[in-house]
């Protein structure tokens, strides 16, 4: 019969007046002796704070750009996938060009070197932004959401996109969340932003 026990290590290096890290060699000691069997759970990280006074706004807009330009790449990398997969040629020839290396001919083994034609991806179906939306989205913005203050944490909302904010607001379960969810991000922004600008 197996018979666990929770061990708090704060709270026992307190009592023992030990350093944790020398509770921690004993039980990893005991453990390696077949003695006990440690299972680590709810593990937390510490943090210190290395230097105050620094300027939030200018941190703000650091980490604004850093978000953007990220999403900029996701965004520019999945359109390769697209292009890739779109690609009227020799695909291993596509892959290397990528990659800095020029194949002066097809390759003779990929699909399309072997023959497989399958034709262009089809545009995707999209029915943009309406009246109807355009009224769902006034009363969303009458509601007042803390979470939804900005343009753009209305427009991730309405395409289903999580968020911290979002979640702790508990408007994951909203019924107009992921409304849009159907619609290029891109364009669900210009629409909020368009519909914030209008009276």
């Amino acid at each position: 019969m197996k018979t666990w026990s929770r061990l708090k290590l704060d709270d026992i290096s307190r009592k023992l007046g030990e350093p944790r890290q020398r509770i921690i060699a004993a039980l990893n000691y005991l453990e390696e002796q077949e003695a006990l069997k440690l299972q680590v759970t709810g593990v937390r990280q510490g943090y210190r704070l290395k230097r105050t006074g620094f300027d939030v706004a200018a941190l703000t807009q650091d980490m604004v750009g850093r978000f953007s330009e990220r999403e900029s790449r996701d965004v520019r990398r999945l359109r390769l996938v697209l292009d890739f997969a779109d690609h009227e040629g020799c695909r291993t020839r596509f892959l290397l060009t990528y990659f800095g290396e020029d194949l002066e001919a097809g390759c003779g083994h990929c699909g399309w070197c072997a023959g497989e034609r399958p034709g262009k991806l089809p545009p995707p179906a999209v029915k943009a932004p309406g009246v109807s939306e355009a009224a769902k989205l006034k009363q969303l913005r009458a509601e007042r959401h803390e979470a939804l203050t900005s343009a753009r944490q209305v427009a991730r909302f309405l395409c289903g996109i999580n968020s911290p904010s979002a979640t702790r607001s508990r408007l994951t379960k909203h019924k107009l969340f992921g409304l849009l969810s159907e619609v290029p991000f891109k364009q669900v922004l210009t629409f909020v932003e368009a519909e914030a600008a209008s009276p």
